[in-house]
């Protein structure tokens, strides 16, 4: 009998230490019931059943910049002069983006 308890006790403690989630600040996790979006977990300590929910997406809520290749003024007669310029984005709803655009790190 004390083998059986001692094996329950063990599987107890796997599954809280499978279910307990830490979110990093500056990204949130996308929770999943059997591959349906069902929420979002904010940065901080969580807690899931794992046989039913699991993290889908972590997606990154940090603003990145995202540089624009350098162009050529137009006009050939005239001194050329080279424009730079950079583009912020920032992720405003993980549900959506979970959704449409995963990867949105490309260059213009």
């Amino acid at each position: 009998m004390t083998e059986f308890a001692i094996a329950i006790l063990v599987f107890i403690a796997a599954l809280i230490f499978m279910g307990v989630k830490m979110v990093p600040q500056g990204y949130n996790y996308t929770v999943e019931r059997f591959g349906r979006y069902v929420t979002t977990m904010q940065p901080g300590l969580g807690l899931l059943i794992p046989m039913i929910y699991r993290v889908g997406r972590k997606v990154n809520m940090m603003e990145q910049v995202l540089d624009i290749l350098p162009n050529k003024s137009l006009p050939p007669t005239m001194p050329t002069s080279t424009l730079t310029a950079w583009c912020s984005t920032k992720c405003l709803t993980p549900r959506k983006r979970r959704m449409k655009c995963l990867t949105c790190n490309t260059r213009f």
